[in-house]
């Protein structure tokens, strides 16, 4: 089989597909398919690769000839690939559950202040979530470590090292009104975790992190996290 065969089978797969996903008939061009599936359907996972698929469709135009269906060309082994990593990066996109860490790392509201700074420190971890009866409350992240200590000698009790959670962080959410957190399900694809990330900052806020439950909300016990910089670790 040639590289312009296989390139023809590969794209067949992206054009299919996607005309599946938008629900297009099938005689539709792919260019505008694409179009409808970014602009109308607001698909993210195609929204991603919008620029690479349309390249794709400018390279199919050139080494297949349309009145005759026949090649003309020969494509590169490595775009070869690459599209059929794209087939299946737009198929199965990472999901949340993909990349979230399932080992939970937590503070109660027992915990003393000095412990969680210590862990924090030691683990090079920039915020911890607050948990209370397996639901989390709130979080503790490195902006408000400096509030938290302030608030503890404004009340004049405890010193730092006997201070707990509990005793500095006087309002629910604790945290920084700042600091926010999301949940979101085990399906949510990887590209919709980014733009959670991107929105908070556009906002004005810092998204410490997005939890991972069943449900995705705080009605049900979170199963896994993931923070900013799991994101820069994931081979998209």
């Amino acid at each position: 089989m040639t590289r312009a065969e296989e390139y023809r089978i590969e794209f067949n797969k992206l054009e299919t597909m996607l005309k599946k996903r938008a629900n297009a008939r099938s005689e539709a061009s792919i260019s505008s398919v694409v179009s409808a599936l970014v602009n109308i359907h607001k698909d993210r996972v195609v929204r991603q690769f919008e620029r690479d698929i349309r390249q794709f469709i400018e390279l199919r135009n050139a080494i297949i000839h349309q009145s005759t269906n026949r090649a003309i060309a020969e494509p590169y082994e490595e775009t070869v690939v690459s599209l059929r990593k794209l087939v299946v990066n737009i198929e199965q996109p990472k999901t949340a559950w993909d990349i979230a860490t399932t080992e939970l790392i937590k503070v109660s509201l027992e915990d003393s202040l000095s412990q969680v700074v210590g862990q924090m420190a030691e683990m090079h971890i920039t915020s911890l979530p607050i948990v209370e009866d397996k639901k989390v409350v709130g979080f503790v992240s490195e902006s408000t470590i400096v509030k938290i200590v302030d608030k503890a000698f404004e009340h004049g009790g405890a010193l730092i090292d006997e201070a707990k959670i509990k005793d500095v962080a006087y309002d629910k959410p604790y945290g920084d009104a700042s600091d926010v957190y999301s949940y979101v399900t085990r399906k949510v694809t990887f590209y919709e975790i980014e733009d959670m990330f991107n929105d908070a900052i556009k906002q004005g806020k810092r998204l410490l992190a997005i939890l991972v439950s069943d449900k995705g909300d705080a009605s049900a016990t979170p199963l896994g996290i993931i923070t900013a910089w799991d994101l820069h670790k994931i081979d998209k």
